[in-house]
């Protein structure tokens, strides 16, 4: 049977992978570095929390009118804000981070809080014992046909989850350990490889050239989104030591 159970530290693959971390319970680093994570990471660092637009039929007005939050639509820096921001929904994003079970813990994150995502990965699984998975989302083929795998992974995402697993200080699944050998080998010249990739490119061809060069960032904030419900807050203060993740914020059905 396929496992990486001899190891702390293990590398799944989008919806499935996250599905199979969650039923394990595993500490869940979800990995998106152009965009979602990264739009994520940066709107919490301006705003005091922020909430993610899922529901079909529902406007990002509306959503925004009930949780007197404005919207956000890319990761480019901004200002500090007393008031939420809305994250507009991605469906093969947002399907990665609500896939989880109870006692999984979805950690958001991309280049640009590497070091946090890595401190509360370590603090976490020291007080628990759970393991710790990594799952790129990578993309997803528009056109795919019917039996076809819609998958379609991306560099930019294989080097962010090699980024993080660099630094934790746990056993690594021969899996993880090609991740992280590929980050280590290309480290120098990252945001030239992200700027270059498909996914750089299919970015700056929409006009979202100063997003790809902001992504490549490393380190850049110290803040680590957990998702609870349609609201991300921040591991640091919502995880509770006996590993019950808090209650979840208002969920808009």
């Amino acid at each position: 049977m396929y496992s990486q159970s001899p190891y702390v530290c293990r590398v799944e693959w989008g919806l499935r992978g996250a599905r199979e971390a969650a039923e394990r319970g595993d500490i869940t680093v979800i990995v998106d570095v152009l965009s979602f994570s990264s739009t994520v990471v940066t709107a919490f660092h301006f705003a005091p929390w922020i909430f993610l637009h899922r529901r079909p039929g529902t406007t990002s007005g509306t959503v925004c009118e009930k949780t007197k939050s404005r919207p956000r639509r890319g990761p480019k820096r901004g200002r500090r804000t007393g008031r939420p921001l809305l994250i507009p929904r991605f469906p093969e994003r947002s399907g990665v981070f609500r896939g989880r079970r109870k006692g999984v813990r979805p950690v958001g994150r991309s280049l640009l809080n590497v070091s946090a995502v890595d401190d509360a990965a370590e603090r976490i699984h020291a007080r628990t014992g759970a393991d710790i998975t990594v799952v790129p989302c990578g993309e997803q083929w528009a056109d795919a046909r019917e039996g076809e795998n819609r998958l379609r992974p991306g560099i930019e995402d294989d080097l962010g989850a090699g980024a993080i697993l660099s630094r934790l200080r746990r056993s690594l699944s021969p899996k993880a350990r090609v991740f992280m050998g590929a980050f280590r080998s290309v480290r120098n010249s990252l945001a030239e490889l992200i700027w270059d990739c498909a996914g750089g490119r299919e970015l700056r061809l929409r006009g979202f050239a100063e997003d790809v060069r902001f992504c490549a960032r490393m380190d850049a904030f110290g803040e680590v989104p957990l998702l609870q419900g349609d609201r991300f807050v921040d591991v640091s203060r919502a995880w509770k030591p006996d590993g019950d993740p808090p209650a979840a914020g208002r969920d808009f059905k």
